[in-house]
C-alpha cells in the first residue's frame, strides 16, 4: 500500500493517518478500538484522527450502544476532496499575480516616490493584468481611466489572437458592466501608426488588444500598464505619480 499512502501524504496527511484509512477501509464499519488493535496505535489518538477525518467527509460515522462507530462508504469523497483542493490551488495560481504584487510593494513602503515596476513575458500574464486593472479600479472605485491603442490594419494576424480577443473581449464587458469610462486614443494607420484619434466605442476597443505588435497603454489615475503583443506577449505595470501624472498630461493635450 505504500502508493497510496505517498498519495494520502501528498494530501497534506500524515502516515499515520494513512495507516488508519487504510485499516479502516478493511475492517468496514469498526469502534476506534479494533483500529487500535489493528495498527497497533493508541486508541485516544486513532479517535482524534478518526473524527478529523470525517470532518473532511472522508469517513462515516454511525451509533451502536453508544458506542461510535467508524467507516468508509467508497472512494467518491476522496477524490472529491483531491478535487476541492485542485480547484482552491488554481484559484490560488490565477491571484498569484495580486499577491506577487503586494508583496513587491513593500520593498518601497519606507520611499513612496520610488516607482513600482512589474514586468512579466508569459501569455498567461496577459490576462493577469486585465484581471490587476480591475482589481485596482474595484479597490480604489475609480470610475474611468485612459487608454491608448495602436490600431494599425496590417499587423493583426498572429496565432494567439483568438484567445488573446477572448481575454479582451470580457476585459472590456466588465468595464461595461461596472460602468467604467473609457477615455481612448487610437494610434491608426494601415501599415505604420500616423495618426492618433479618440474614441469611446467599445465594440471597437475589444478587438484592439489581439494586434500583433500591438501597444496598448492604460492609465489607471497613479497606475501605468504597457502591453507589448509580439510573438510572446509582455506587459509592464509602473506604479509612480510622476510617471502618471505625465501621461495624463500628454493625453489630455490630445484632446
Amino acid at each position: 500500500m505504500l502508493n497510496f499512502i505517498n498519495y494520502f501524504k501528498e494530501l497534506w496527511f500524515s502516515e499515520k493517518e494513512a495507516n488508519i484509512y487504510i485499516s479502516l477501509y478493511k475492517l468496514w464499519v469498526q469502534p476506534a478500538s479494533a483500529i487500535s488493535n489493528n495498527t497497533w496505535y493508541e486508541r485516544t489518538a486513532i479517535y482524534k484522527i478518526l473524527i478529523k477525518l470525517s470532518k473532511l467527509n472522508l469517513v462515516s460515522i454511525t451509533k451502536k450502544w453508544n458506542i461510535k462507530y467508524f467507516f468508509i462508504k467508497n472512494n467518491n469523497n476522496l477524490k472529491s476532496l483531491v478535487e476541492e483542493k485542485l480547484e482552491k490551488y488554481r484559484k490560488l495560481e490565477n491571484n498569484f499575480s495580486n499577491i506577487d504584487s503586494e508583496l513587491n510593494q513593500l520593498k518601497y513602503e519606507k520611499d513612496s516616490s520610488t516607482p513600482n515596476i512589474y514586468l512579466y513575458d508569459w501569455i498567461n500574464w496577459v490576462e493577469n493584468i486585465f484581471s490587476d486593472i480591475i482589481n485596482t479600479i474595484e479597490n480604489k472605485k475609480y470610475i474611468s481611466l485612459k487608454f491608448f491603442s495602436s490600431n494599425v490594419v496590417n499587423s493583426q494576424s498572429n496565432s494567439t489572437n483568438n484567445n488573446l480577443k477572448q481575454i479582451s473581449n470580457s476585459f472590456f464587458k466588465n468595464l461595461k458592466e461596472k460602468k467604467v469610462s473609457i477615455e481612448t486614443f487610437l494610434w491608426n494607420w494601415i501599415m505604420v501608426m500616423e495618426k492618433i484619434t479618440k474614441s469611446t466605442n467599445l465594440n471597437l476597443l475589444t478587438n484592439l488588444p489581439a494586434s500583433n505588435s500591438g501597444i496598448n497603454i492604460f492609465i489607471v489615475w497613479k497606475s501605468f500598464y504597457m502591453i507589448l503583443l509580439k510573438d510572446s506577449p509582455f506587459w509592464i505595470k509602473i506604479e509612480s505619480d510622476d510617471l502618471a501624472n505625465s501621461m495624463h498630461c500628454i493625453f489630455d493635450s490630445l484632446d
